[in-house]
């Protein structure tokens, strides 16, 4: 008979799934073959590798590989393209979804919370936009709240597997 508790085995079979789901997922290292480190499928490799670093997982390897890989112009150019994105952010959002894409889609590509998007559009409206968007935003799920639960659940599963 086993001394582990239901709630136990419950943790660990969780754990394994979000460990198994994590390998299968992330990209390797090794699956880039570029001669410029500023085209378009690198950069869409390096994006995958970040979202992979957010979770904790292979941000030394991707910072080491970054280096080697970018110039000193390299990284001034995306350092510079990287603030402009920032500042422009909004108004992509806001003409995507004036275009009739919905909050949820623009938020699943752009790589924000739903509800960093509606803020945006909160925002928008506030300061006088004029664009076309018709969007419902009186009931909204606090998707940043849920994120960080979920930040939260994983952490401690993964403390909880470090203690075993």
């Amino acid at each position: 008979m086993s001394n582990t508790t239901p709630a136990e085995t419950l943790h660990a079979t969780i754990a394994a799934a979000v460990q198994q789901y994590e390998q299968d997922t992330a990209p390797a290292i090794d699956d880039t073959e570029q001669d410029d480190p500023l085209s378009r499928s690198y950069l869409r490799w390096l994006a995958k590798w970040h979202d992979r670093g957010r979770a904790g997982r292979g941000t030394e390897q991707l910072i080491a590989h970054v280096a080697d890989e970018f110039s000193l112009l390299d990284a001034r150019i995306l350092r510079a393209a990287a603030e402009v994105v920032t500042s422009a952010t909004p108004e992509i959002i806001l003409k995507h979804v004036g275009g009739g894409m919905t909050p949820a889609a623009v938020a699943r590509e752009i790589g924000l919370t739903e509800s960093r998007v509606y803020g945006i559009i909160r925002e928008a409206r506030k300061g006088g936009w004029t664009g076309d968007v018709n969007v419902d935003i009186s009931n909204v799920l606090d998707h940043d709240a849920v994120d960080a639960y979920l930040t939260g659940l994983r952490a401690s599963i993964t403390d909880g597997k470090k203690d075993d």
